[in-house]
C-alpha cells in the first residue's frame, strides 16, 4: 500500500508541475450557438465537434496542428521531469499489491486471525479515501472489530 500510494502521489505531483509549466494539451472550439467554447483534448474530439460544420477544414487543420504541438511539448517536458517513470513505478507497485492480495486470498485461513487479516485486507483495498463512510466499508470495519474482540476473549 505505502509504495503504491507514494508513487500515486509522486505521479500526481509531477503532473501538477507539468500542467503548470506547459498546460494540459487541449484546444478550444467556439460555436455560434454556444455561450462558451468547448475544450477538447483529442484529435477525434476536434473532428467530432466540427463534423456538422461545413467549410471548417482550415480551422480543423489549425486546431489539429495546435493540439499536436501542445501534445509534443507536454510529452517532451513529461520525459524531462520523469513523469513516465513515476507512472511506470506506480503501475508496478499497484500490480505487486494486487499480486500479493491475490496470493493471500488463495490461501485457506488457518484460524480466526487469518480470517480477520483477510477482512482487514478487503477493507484496506476497498477504501477509496482514508476514511470512506459509504457502504460497505464501515460495516466491514465493524465486523473486524467484533472478530478481534471475540478472538481476544476466546479460550
Amino acid at each position: 500500500d505505502a509504495e503504491a500510494l507514494h508513487w500515486s502521489r509522486r505521479w500526481g505531483d509531477l503532473e501538477a508541475v507539468l500542467a503548470r509549466a506547459v498546460g494540459y494539451p487541449r484546444v478550444s472550439i467556439s460555436s455560434p450557438s454556444a455561450k462558451a467554447p468547448v475544450w477538447v483534448s483529442t484529435h477525434d474530439d476536434i473532428d467530432h465537434q466540427l463534423a456538422d460544420r461545413p467549410g471548417q477544414e482550415p480551422l480543423s487543420a489549425i486546431l489539429h496542428a495546435e493540439l499536436a504541438d501542445q501534445k509534443m511539448r507536454w510529452d517532451r517536458e513529461a520525459e524531462a521531469i520523469g513523469l513516465g517513470d513515476a507512472e511506470r513505478k506506480e503501475r508496478l507497485a499497484w500490480e505487486r499489491r494486487q499480486a500479493l492480495a491475490d496470493h493471500v486470498f488463495s490461501l485457506p485461513g488457518q484460524d480466526l486471525a487469518d480470517v480477520i487479516t483477510k477482512l482487514a485486507l478487503i477493507l484496506r483495498m476497498g477504501e477509496i479515501r482514508e476514511r470512506d463512510n459509504e457502504f460497505p466499508w464501515p460495516q466491514i470495519d465493524s465486523v473486524i472489530r467484533d472478530l478481534r474482540r471475540l478472538a481476544a476473549t476466546a479460550p
